[in-house]
């Protein structure tokens, strides 16, 4: 784990329950609805890098079955307790299920990785998928990679090369949306909305 990955997640193990209360009270129902539009209920669905396990709950009290994980152990426990499922401890990289999701949720996670690492975990994800799966995934609007007064690693991202990246690793109907911060902050966010193709 490189020294920027390393602050990142001491940050949210150290902060996991001032986290959890900023953030679980946010309203990400409109980034939630362009995966759940496209998905019947019953069908199964992966939070990547859940965070306070808001988003994990929402799906679930949709009719969704649901499954998690998250980088920080202190997060995912405490996302465990409030979504009431199981949720995974590993990174993007770690994951290894094939053709075994419906649908994908990363909201606010794939932002940590460096260029190298998101490819790595856009590969992954899109190896998880089933055939004719969807993908749903926001990240920060703007150009370059910095690290926070908190020490957390943020890699901004436009639409062409999100669009291409995604496109890459065999994502089709690849849809970018640029939408404002839902916290009322100065930072506009790009969700990226792509399916894996289906068996012909």
């Amino acid at each position: 784990m490189n020294t920027a990955s390393k602050s990142t997640l001491d940050y949210y193990n150290n902060n996991a329950q001032d986290y959890f209360k900023s953030t679980v009270v946010v309203d990400m129902s409109s980034t939630r609805k362009l995966l759940a539009q496209k998905l019947q209920k019953g069908k199964i669905i992966l939070d990547a890098g859940c965070g306070s396990g808001r988003d994990a709950k929402a799906f679930k009290e949709e009719g969704f079955i649901v499954f998690a994980f998250d980088a920080s152990e202190q997060m995912a426990q405490i996302a465990q307790n409030y979504a009431e499922i199981p949720v995974m401890v590993h990174e993007f990289k770690d994951l290894r299920d094939i053709g075994f999701y419906d649908g994908v949720f990363a909201n606010a996670s794939l932002l940590h990785l460096n260029d190298f690492d998101l490819n790595v975990a856009l590969d992954r994800i899109f190896v998880s998928l089933m055939h004719g799966g969807w993908f749903v995934a926001t990240f920060k609007k703007g150009s370059g990679s910095e690290i926070d007064s908190n020490g957390r690693f943020f890699n901004y991202q436009n639409e062409e090369k999100l669009s291409a990246m995604t496109s890459a690793v065999g994502f089709t109907d690849v849809q970018t949306i640029v939408v404002t911060d839902k916290m009322g902050r100065s930072q506009d966010w790009i969700t990226v909305v792509a399916q894996k193709p289906g068996i012909e």
